[in-house]
């Protein structure tokens, strides 16, 4: 684990972990002096190598690959493990806190800004706008100035959203489509398994609303569907694996299926309310999985 302590123009210092992607908050010089004596040879880079000016330089010829916009904080839904949700220490939670255009408009500036030295080492870097909340639909009015700030500006890039998929609809949508904005929407399987944790506040689940959304977009733009949609799933010890991957092949939705993550288990008790005997069940089926995996690798 290597890394490095770093002020900004208030004074504040910071640990970044090269590892982990982690940005500890460090309160005073006396903890700086600490964090030091701890963990300098351990944690931390030559100062000599590790400075402002190598790693302005190193952005630059490498560029950023996305910038990322959190243009709200709040969220229709209240997901079990989310990440905002209450359940990780480390987290904020849901707040009704919505972006600025202003600041968006400095963001973007920077960016490309930035982009422009990258692209003279890398004529083919292709920059990213990456728009995510809380729901970040919740804020379509600004998503949608945004885009038309980039358009006017002349600024080429790629557009993704990330989205609970249930406020889509026939505006949203046909915005989408006309802006080529990839799609990523999150769908956990069958309606048993999506609704044991995505739900409404009210403990609703949502299943109905997003395998609805998603059917519409796939039968109305087969071609933008194709292109630029995808679908991400979250498991846990509680999920039946063979039941979902059967779900996603029935339903035709597997050629989607770019990403299944497995819920945090960092600064969270998530995992506690599951018995032995449920974790063996999981590592059986996960095992099982595997070995179909092989199988199927065996046979081209």
């Amino acid at each position: 684990m290597k890394g490095f302590i770093f002020k900004t123009k208030k004074g504040n210092s910071y640990f970044y972990s090269d590892i982990t992607g982690e940005v500890i908050f460090i309160q005073s010089k006396e903890d700086i002096k600490n964090f030091y004596n701890k963990h300098q040879k351990m944690y931390t880079y030559d100062d000599k190598m590790v400075n402002i000016t190598n790693i302005e330089n190193d952005l630059k010829k490498r560029g950023s690959k996305e910038l990322f916009f959190i243009v709200t904080e709040d969220c229709n839904l209240r997901c079990k493990y989310c990440a905002y949700s209450g359940e990780y220490s480390n987290m904020r939670t849901h707040n009704n806190v919505h972006m600025d255009y202003d600041i968006a408009k400095k963001a973007i500036d920077k960016y490309f800004s930035d982009i422009s030295q990258t692209q003279k080492e890398n004529p083919y870097f292709i920059p990213a706008i990456g728009f995510y909340g809380g729901e970040p639909l919740l804020n379509f009015d600004l998503i949608k100035k945004i885009i038309e700030y980039i358009k006017n500006k002349k600024y080429k890039c790629h557009f993704t959203i990330t989205t609970n998929g249930t406020i889509l609809n026939d505006e949203i949508i046909k915005f989408l489509v006309k802006n080529e904005i990839s799609l990523a929407l999150s769908l956990n399987g069958s309606k048993k398994e999506h609704d044991r944790l995505r739900v409404f506040s009210n403990e609703k689940g949502t299943f109905e609303i997003v395998y609805n959304n998603i059917l519409k977009i796939k039968e109305k733009y087969p071609h933008y569907y194709k292109k630029y949609c995808s679908i991400i799933a979250c498991y846990d010890y509680g999920t039946n694996l063979l039941k979902m991957k059967n779900f996603f092949d029935r339903s035709n939705l597997s050629e989607r299926l770019i990403r299944l993550n497995m819920i945090g288990n960092s600064y969270t008790n998530w995992y506690n309310q599951y018995s032995e005997e449920e974790k063996e069940k999981f590592f059986s089926q996960m095992n099982e999985l595997k070995n179909l995996y092989f199988q199927k690798i065996k046979k081209k």
